[in-house]
């Protein structure tokens, strides 16, 4: 027996007196709402109510019953409403979770989501493991990589480039490689997955998955990025994490020929199934902001 619904259908009938007054105000049928009363008074061991075939009339235990569960009834239902009108709101908390490497691409969009909605406010947990939504109560999550597993909702809003990468210490040192063969002989980062717990492997056109021997790995894409400029190997490194070294001639690519796959950059979320609408509206300006085929 749903307890609440049997409360809440006794508490019409007694303001109303009749089922079928009750069951046209809630859409269903007078004999639904008879059961309803019936497993009520079966639950409590006393009738709740008189019968007629016109109306009916609350018991002396009825109208304890009535007296005791009104108040509570009706600041459950004023409980619903709060929560039902601010469900419809753009408002309350948001709970992001991104990469600490993703904060320049997501800085910029949740600022302007954020001078757009004043009324929500976003905290941001950064972290390099994959962040369960449930476990960690995370609203939208950002990863690059590949596309997250698991029981939810991703959606990959745009390609991250990756490229060989290497500091100029280092190929003063070792000599730059001018073939995949030769990229054999050299010393490598490798990154590894956190939720796998494996190395990524290096997918380069024309030597299919290349493994390399990691002289360092790491789960942590600006560790690997700040060991590679430092000089310790040659790494695949992602555009996202990598940019501001290559632009500043502390990084320069390797075998600029050779293309690495593309990586995507991430959106997940736990269902798209009742969210709030304030979540409903960060997942929907994200997607235009930073998806490239929006």
């Amino acid at each position: 027996m749903d307890q609440l619904r049997a409360l809440r259908l006794f508490s019409k009938v007694a303001v109303l007196g009749s089922f079928q007054r009750v069951a046209v105000d809630e859409g269903i049928t007078a004999q639904a709402v008879g059961k309803s009363i019936r497993q009520l008074e079966d639950h409590l061991g006393v009738r709740v109510l008189h019968r007629t075939t016109r109306r009916c009339s609350l018991t002396q235990e009825g109208q304890s019953l009535l007296d005791l569960t009104r108040t509570p009834l009706d600041e459950l239902a004023r409980a619903l409403n709060i929560v039902n009108a601010t469900s419809l709101q753009v408002v309350g908390p948001l709970r992001v979770s991104a990469a600490p490497s993703a904060r320049a691409v997501l800085a910029e969009p949740i600022a302007r989501f954020c001078e757009r909605h004043p009324r929500v406010r976003i905290e941001l947990v950064t972290a390099n493991a994959f962040t369960d939504t449930v476990d960690q109560q995370v609203d939208v999550g950002f990863r690059s990589g590949h596309q997250p597993r698991g029981d939810l909702v991703a959606r990959r809003l745009f390609a991250v480039r990756q490229r060989l990468c290497a500091a100029p210490s280092y190929l003063a040192r070792h000599g730059t490689p001018d073939s995949i063969e030769a990229l054999r002989q050299h010393r490598c980062t490798g990154f590894r997955d956190s939720q796998s717990g494996k190395l990524w492997p290096w997918d380069l056109p024309g030597a299919g998955a290349f493994d390399p021997d990691p002289v360092f790995c790491t789960n942590d894409p600006e560790s690997e990025v700040a060991l590679v400029r430092a000089g310790m190997g040659i790494g695949l490194l992602d555009d996202i994490t990598a940019a501001g070294d290559l632009q500043a001639g502390r990084l320069v690519v390797v075998l600029p020929e050779v293309r690495p796959a593309d990586l995507g950059f991430h959106m997940y979320y736990p269902s798209r199934k009742r969210l709030p609408q304030r979540t409903r509206a960060f997942i929907d300006f994200m997607a235009a902001q930073l998806s490239d085929t929006a």
